[in-house]
């Protein structure tokens, strides 16, 4: 059986959510605050996506699609909401109340909310390096409010310190000199660590991603039989805390032909494989049906 058994993309334009719906302009905004404890939460509650007409004199309208299955994966990243609300922001609805972003986008549609996390992105006095200053707290405290308006989590392992790309996957300063036996172990217990507190916080995660935009590097190597091990330590420590989770992986660019074909025959501890590419905003759909194509399902 081929071991990439579904492909979902799982496109998020950065800080769309940002420009969409934030009451408050953001200049001047500072990520860099104390992290404050989490607020206490609402009950779950169960959310019905309703469709909105079009506002007179508004452009930000999409059409909503019909028919899409069950499983289908609506998406958004809001990895900085809290940073935003430390720093002032407050979020509206169609009503011009504010309300939880959250909330907000569970009456619109969105069924899965990604949140990035790094492992230690503060400086030795506590300062953050800015991005939201997502740790896995930060993840608990979104996830928390995602999990109360019936939303699953998606949970984005970048496997550094700061922010992970094909351009820079530096290894996070507490794993600095390991060798990949022990950075694998290292992986794997910070993976599993993070799981259980997402659980036990009773955070209703849905998938998680190891790794970020790992094009031929992650965690600070290079060789694929190295990425390998580390791919399947994260994969390993899904399976065990929650079994019930989707393990993704995640890949950027997949404008090449054949290249994510290349990462399906060389990886085999997945069973999602997704992929950024804002691009598709620009060049249309017609090449990404092409390059489907030519992907295991």
């Amino acid at each position: 059986m081929n071991p990439l058994k579904r492909m979902i993309l799982f496109l998020l334009p950065a800080m769309l959510l940002t420009a969409a719906c934030s009451g408050a302009p953001v200049s001047g905004l500072s990520e860099t605050e104390p992290k404050e404890p989490a607020a206490e939460q609402p009950a779950e509650q169960t959310v019905s996506a309703i469709p909105t007409e079009k506002i007179e004199g508004s452009s930000l309208y999409v059409k909503q699609v019909q028919n899409l299955p069950e499983e289908f994966l609506l998406g958004m990243d809001v990895s900085s909401v809290i940073a935003e609300e430390n720093s002032g922001v407050t979020y509206y609805n169609f009503a011009g109340e504010p309300q939880d972003l959250l909330l907000t986008l569970a009456q619109n549609g969105i069924n899965t909310i990604r949140v990035r996390v790094w492992n230690d992105p503060f400086d030795a006095n506590g300062n953050g390096f800015g991005g939201g200053n997502c740790d896995i707290e930060t993840a608990v405290q979104i996830g928390k409010r995602a999990t109360a308006v019936g939303m699953k989590l998606l949970v984005d392992f970048h496997y550094s310190d700061f922010w992970a790309d094909p351009g820079k996957q530096m290894v996070p300063r507490a794993w600095g000199g390991l060798d990949i036996d022990a950075k694998a172990e290292a992986l794997y217990a910070y993976t599993k660590e993070s799981l259980m507190t997402l659980r036990d916080a009773g955070v209703n995660v849905g998938m998680v991603q190891i790794g970020n935009e790992t094009n031929g590097s992650l965690c600070g190597e290079t060789a694929w039989a190295n990425l390998q091990k580390l791919f399947s330590a994260g994969s390993k420590a899904v399976r065990e805390v929650l079994p019930e989770a989707l393990v993704a992986l995640h890949f950027a660019n997949p404008e090449a032909e054949g290249r994510y074909m290349g990462y399906a025959k060389t990886i085999i501890s997945a069973w999602i494989m997704t992929c950024s590419h804002p691009r598709i905003i620009r060049t249309g759909t017609a090449r990404w049906r092409t390059l489907l194509r030519c992907c295991p399902t």
